[in-house]
């Protein structure tokens, strides 16, 4: 599982706004809370609004407890 991860992170830095999009919703259907920094630097700098919603979406599978005060103000930050 982690090769696919590591895949899927490293797919997140494409210039392909299609490729984004398609690790973001593996990242969104594994639902693993180490994703959350990634998918958050992502949203950072990303333009495109379809990546946006796409990672909004995946941040939004996530429990609550997987939220640190730094990945809430990020989130909160990035839904203003």
């Amino acid at each position: 599982m982690q090769d696919a991860l590591t895949w899927f992170y490293d797919g997140l830095k494409s210039d392909s706004t299609e490729t984004k999009i398609l690790c973001l919703q593996a990242l969104k259907n594994a639902v693993e809370p180490a994703s959350i920094p990634a998918i958050l630097d992502l949203l950072d700098t990303e333009q495109d609004m379809g990546v946006l919603e796409v990672g909004l979406e995946a941040l939004d599978k996530f429990k609550p407890e997987y939220f640190t005060c730094k990945v809430s103000v990020a989130f909160l930050l990035l839904t203003d």
